[in-house]
């Protein structure tokens, strides 16, 4: 069976949908979610409603408990609080309910799983093909472009739309 892992969509609609597609072209059959579904970009409800009907595991990402409201948002930038403060007031309540139920580890066989950031601008995910026991880090283009100008016209920070672009 071959596995995609991947994490940290950030609320990034044109990234998840590469990376979801890339992963089907690649004949992925099973997908898990280290985290951070949630978070600077301006798709949060829709990247979260195609995470959970994609994902056999979602893990919770800091943004994710950010946004949940179980995790301060203290440590963060000025303009990761500003993209939580916003996420919050996007999504209703009821979208904040699998937030909270993401976990914050996973383990299978004899992999451990935990939230991890990656960095940079493609977006990713990582193939384990359980038949040959490799894994291969799978990075795919996107219009980023896209991405950030919907950062823009959502009245996030012009910052997040800058760190898009340099894979932060």
């Amino acid at each position: 069976m071959r596995t995609a892992i991947f994490s940290d969509v950030h609320s990034n609609l044109e990234g998840l949908e590469a990376v979801r597609q890339a992963g089907f072209d690649r004949g992925v059959e099973r997908w898990i979610c280290l985290g951070d579904v949630v978070g600077y970009g301006a798709d949060p409800e829709v990247c979260l409603d195609i995470v959970v009907d994609l994902a056999a595991v979602i893990l919770q990402g800091n943004h994710d408990a950010a946004v949940a409201g179980v995790q301060d948002v203290e440590y963060f930038n000025r303009h990761a609080r500003r993209a939580v403060e916003w996420t919050r007031q996007t999504l209703c309540a009821e979208r904040l309910g699998p937030l909270l139920g993401f976990r914050l580890t996973h383990s299978e066989a004899e992999a451990f799983f935990v939230h991890s950031e990656p960095g940079d601008p493609r977006a990713y995910f990582a193939l384990r093909d359980e038949e040959s026991d490799s894994i291969e880090l799978v990075r795919v283009a996107y219009d980023v472009t896209a991405a950030g100008q919907k950062i823009l016209d959502a009245g996030l920070p012009r910052f997040l739309a800058e760190r898009l672009a340099q894979g932060c």
